[in-house]
């Protein structure tokens, strides 16, 4: 009298074990949908880095050049990303000196001091999967490295 009820209990629970057993893979193939995806997105950021410290000794290396500005792509095997960078003059402020100072000290800052230096920004940018991504850096360049036209008689 109880054979037929368990006949189609067993079908039942095999129904919902496999329901339970498919939300679960779902699951488990999300999670290594987007452990991949930080993975390689890791790695970008890695090699984003390296072609910006690289862009970046490049300008610190010139013997001395003016403000500028340039964009482009890198070649093979880096061609997805892309680079933009800017050398600009920033102004500094007028230097205070110490009233303890000797006269000597003085004009020895005085004669070193500069009142501009270099920044240099780097971009570099690129594409994964139709998004954008881009990372920055800026660093100062010494005001040896940015050539300034001479002054003028006033």
């Amino acid at each position: 009298m109880s054979a037929a009820p368990q006949r189609g209990s067993v079908l039942l629970e095999t129904v919902v074990a496999m329901a339970v057993l498919s939300v679960c893979i779902l699951g488990i193939h999300q999670s290594l949908r987007q452990a991949l995806l930080n993975y390689v997105l890791a790695q970008d950021y890695e090699e984003a880095g390296q072609l910006m410290r690289q862009v970046a000794a490049e300008q610190e290396l010139q013997p001395q050049g003016i403000e500028r500005k340039k964009q482009g792509a890198f070649k093979a095997p880096h061609g997805r990303f892309q680079y933009r960078y800017s050398v600009k003059r920033v102004d500094m402020p007028p230097l205070e000196f110490s009233p303890r100072l000797s006269p000597a000290e003085r004009t020895l800052l005085e004669r070193s001091y500069t009142d501009y230096v270099g920044c240099l920004l780097v971009e570099i940018s690129w594409e994964r999967a139709g998004n954008s991504f881009s990372v920055k850096g800026e660093t100062i360049l010494a005001p040896g490295l940015l050539w300034q036209p001479p002054k003028g008689p006033s």
